[in-house]
């Protein structure tokens, strides 16, 4: 019996402190945070669209205008593309940002017109969101999620 002992004792210490992934569908999970889609100017630093990398859209920036409910996504060569942004209730942001027992939500806003056309890029179901880091997205959203094809934007 002495020798179980230390074998109980180690199995409780790793289960009691083992850390955990989170599970986006977990019903106990809590929200942290809120992450505010920012106001200003952000340069093109990932793409995640089949076919074209970041060199297909090298310069472009997008210009976040919050009080006029706008952004501008801007080419180096080209005409500027200019979005309406539509608030979405808080209840459908985006979760985000998992750990064993919380996650974050970011905002989410729907962007018109859809689709938006940038170059080679056709954007459907387009939704401007954040996301863990404050990198700016611009990408579909589907069923409360950022899907393909995607563009994102840092400082």
């Amino acid at each position: 019996m002495p020798r179980a002992l230390p074998a109980l004792l180690t199995l409780f210490t790793m289960f009691t402190f083992a850390p955990g992934c989170g599970d986006k569908d977990s019903a106990d999970d809590t929200a942290s945070a809120a992450e505010a889609v920012p106001d200003g100017t952000f340069t093109l630093d990932y793409v995640s669209a089949e076919g074209l990398t970041e060199a297909d859209f090298a310069g472009l920036t997008i210009t976040i205008d919050r009080a006029s409910m706008s952004a501008t996504l801007t080419p180096t060569a080209g005409d500027a593309v200019v979005l309406t942004l539509t608030e979405v209730p808080e209840e459908e942001w985006i979760k985000d940002c998992y750990t064993s027992n919380s996650h974050s939500v970011s905002e989410v806003f729907t962007v018109s017109p859809d689709p938006v056309v940038i170059g080679a890029l056709s954007i459907p179901s387009p939704g401007l969101t954040t996301k863990c880091g404050g990198r700016v997205l611009l990408g579909s959203v589907v069923g409360g999620e950022v899907v393909d094809p995607t563009l994102g934007f840092t400082e």
